[in-house]
């Protein structure tokens, strides 16, 4: 883990990686090395769909917040985790590929921008409204971008809902 976690690193972008996310989001990249080199999905190591929606019931049980959320770098990767077990990695690829492309004046700029485009980004990826994940969450997310994703279909992991 710990090797694949610092090489993470290198891959990491400001423009996804918001405030309390930073030793989450190079985990995308460690359980992404686990699924291709290893081949150990992260749906059968600890991010499997039942251990996800344990971790979520927990969180909710014990005065869920956004503080909390990103106070726990594991608990925070369960929702990345729940989302590449339903839509695979390609979603991921596409919307870092999206990033990489933006010009400098349509990047995030604030904390607030970072989470909002990354809900509009995946959603769009997926076609599915993610922000009612989000919110289950606790993701502060704009009702500005919950509209933009408005049109999809609904999404939520079985057992969240």
């Amino acid at each position: 883990w710990g090797h694949y976690h610092e090489i993470g690193h290198n891959h990491q972008d400001d423009m996804w990686t918001f405030e309390g996310t930073g030793e989450v989001t190079v985990n995308l990249f460690t359980l992404y090395v686990y699924d291709k080199l290893n081949k150990a999905r992260p749906a059968d190591r600890a991010f499997d769909d039942a251990s996800n929606l344990k971790r979520w019931k927990e969180f909710k049980a014990n005065n869920p917040s956004h503080d909390k959320w990103k106070g726990d770098a594991f608990l925070a990767l369960v929702m990345y985790a729940q989302m590449q077990n339903a839509f695979g990695w390609e979603p991921y690829k596409k919307v870092f590929r999206e990033y990489d492309a933006l010009p400098q004046n349509e990047r995030p700029r604030s904390q607030q921008d970072r989470r909002d485009q990354w809900m509009i980004r995946m959603s769009r990826a997926v076609g599915r409204n993610l922000g009612p994940f989000f919110e289950a969450w606790h993701m502060p997310i704009t009702p500005e971008a919950k509209a933009q994703v408005a049109n999809l279909p609904r999404w939520m992991p079985n057992g969240m809902d």
